[in-house]
C-alpha cells in the first residue's frame, strides 16, 4: 500500500495497472496536485535540492528556474526523479524497505510565484537529518589529537596497523638473524652482477672440508650436508675453496685439522694457479687471512685449516700486476678476501662472467679487503640457503664451509 505522501503526491500511481494518456497531467489529475508548483530542472546526475549546501539552495531560491518538460504529463506533475525532494520521508522509507508513516507532507512546495510567466520553486529550507543520509556508525573510531584516526576495512586503524607492521618487521629481522649464521646478499658493482657471503669467524664455525672418515671425496654440497646430518648439523654457507685434480685432490698447500695433506707450492707454472703471485687462506682460531704464498713461506702462521690457490687478486692493497683492464677473457669466477685484523672474510661469487680486472676491483674498492685471492672458474659453485640458493654442477675438490646446529 502507498503512503499518504505518494497518494498526494503522486495521484496518477494509485492504478499501476492503468496506463497513462498524453493529456492525462492535464484532465486527471487531483486539486491538491493541481496546486502544486512544478519542480526545478535539475540534471539528472545533481542530488536533490535538500542534500545540496545551504550556498546551493540560496542560489535555487533566488534564481528563478525554466519551465519543466515532464514528458506530455502536466506541467504541475511531478517527475518520478523529483518524488524524494517533494516527499523525503517517503523516499527515505521507501529505499528501507518501510511505508512511510502517515501524516502531513514534508517538504511540500510553496504556491506559484508568478515573475514574468515563470513559476519559482521555494523547497523547504529544512535539511534532512544526518540519519537521513548515511546511517550512523554503532562503533565510532577512535579520536586522535581532537581529529578521528582514519580507518581501514578490517576495523583497525591506520596508525595501529603502522605499528604492527613495524614490530612483525622487527620480528623477522631477529628470526633471519637467528636463523642464518652467515650474512648473505647480492650485489652490483661496475655493472656487473656477485653473490657475497660474509662470515664472522670469532663467532661461525668456519671451516674446510675434503673427504669423509673412508676417504671418499664429498664433491657436491649435498653430500656433505647428508654427512653432517648425522652429527646433528648442517651447512649454512658451503664454496668451492681452490683447485685440484683430476682426482679432485688439491693442486696445492691443504691442511685440515692441523694435519698437512698437501705441500705448499712455490714455483710459477701453468695455468691460473702458476700465476704468481698466488696464495693461501689461513682459517686459525678466531680468525682467517689470506696471505701471498711466498711472504706466508717467510712467516708461516699458524693454520687449522689452508688452502692454496692463485692467481692473488689483491696484495697489499693493489690488484696483482698481470691483471689487465681491457681484457676479453671473463668467466664466471669466485673468491675469498679477508680484513686486516682477520675477523671478516668473504666470499663472493660473479653471477656474470668478469674479468679478473673487474673480480679484483670489486675486493679492492667496494669490500675494501687489503687481501684477496681467487679460487676457480667455470666450476665456481656456492650454498646459500638464505638466498635460496644450493649450486649443482661439475664434483669439486675442497669445500669452505660453516656449519651450524640442524633443526
Amino acid at each position: 500500500m502507498l503512503s499518504r505522501c505518494h497518494s498526494e503526491a503522486f495521484p496518477h500511481w494509485q492504478s499501476p495497472g492503468k496506463a497513462l494518456s498524453a493529456d492525462h497531467g492535464k484532465e486527471q489529475v487531483s486539486r491538491r496536485s493541481r496546486s502544486q508548483p512544478a519542480p526545478a530542472a535539475r540534471g539528472r546526475g545533481d542530488p536533490p535540492l535538500a542534500l545540496r549546501g545551504a550556498g546551493a539552495r540560496r542560489r535555487a531560491r533566488s534564481r528563478p528556474q525554466p519551465p519543466v518538460d515532464h514528458g506530455g504529463r502536466g506541467d504541475d506533475i511531478p517527475r518520478p526523479a523529483d518524488r524524494h525532494r517533494l516527499c523525503p520521508a517517503a523516499g527515505r522509507h521507501r529505499a528501507r524497505g518501510r511505508a512511510a508513516p502517515a501524516g502531513p507532507q514534508q517538504g511540500r512546495a510553496a504556491p506559484h510565484d508568478r515573475q514574468e510567466g515563470r513559476a519559482e520553486i521555494h523547497p523547504r529550507p529544512a535539511v534532512p537529518h544526518r540519519r537521513d543520509i548515511r546511517p550512523a556508525r554503532r562503533n565510532p573510531p577512535p579520536v586522535f589529537a581532537g581529529r578521528r584516526a582514519p580507518r581501514c576495512r578490517n576495523g583497525r586503524t591506520a596508525r595501529s596497523m603502522t605499528t604492527l607492521r613495524a614490530v612483525l618487521g622487527l620480528v623477522f629481522a631477529l628470526c633471519a638473524t637467528a636463523a642464518f649464521a652467515v650474512d648473505c646478499r647480492d650485489l652490483t658493482h661496475d655493472g656487473n652482477s656477485y653473490s657475497l657471503c660474509t662470515v664472522d669467524t670469532a663467532s661461525e664455525d668456519l671451516r674446510l672440508f675434503l673427504d669423509d672418515a673412508e676417504g671418499r671425496k664429498y664433491s657436491h654440497f649435498s653430500t656433505l650436508d647428508q654427512a653432517l646430518s648425522q652429527d646433528g648439523r648442517r651447512l649454512s654457507f658451503a664454496m668451492n675453496a681452490g683447485m685440484y685434480h683430476t682426482d679432485r685432490s688439491p693442486v696445492g698447500l691443504y691442511v685440515e685439522n692441523g694435519e698437512e695433506r698437501m705441500r705448499i707450492i712455490t714455483s710459477a707454472g701453468p695455468g691460473n694457479f702458476g700465476l704468481v703471485p698466488n696464495g693461501l687462506l689461513c682459517i686459525g682460531p678466531a680468525r682467517a687471512d689470506v696471505i701471498e704464498t711466498r711472504a706466508f713461506v717467510a712467516k708461516p702462521r699458524d693454520c687449522r685449516f689452508a688452502t692454496q690457490s692463485g692467481p692473488m687478486l689483491v696484495i697489499d692493497g693493489a690488484l696483482h700486476p698481470r691483471f689487465l683492464p681491457d681484457s676479453t677473457s671473463r668467466y664466471i669466477r669466485n673468491g675469498v678476501g679477508t680484513s686486516d685484523d682477520g675477523r671478516t672474510v668473504h666470499f663472493v661469487i660473479s653471477n656474470n662472467p668478469v674479468t679478473f680486472h673487474e673480480f679484483g676491483r670489486l675486493f679492492r674498492d667496494a669490500l675494501q679487503t687489503p687481501n684477496a685471492l681467487y679460487f676457480d672458474g667455470n666450476i665456481s659453485r656456492l650454498h646459500a640457503p638464505q638466498l635460496g640458493r644450493s649450486d649443482p654442477g661439475f664434483r669439486m675438490g675442497p669445500i669452505v664451509g660453516v656449519t651450524e646446529p640442524a633443526g
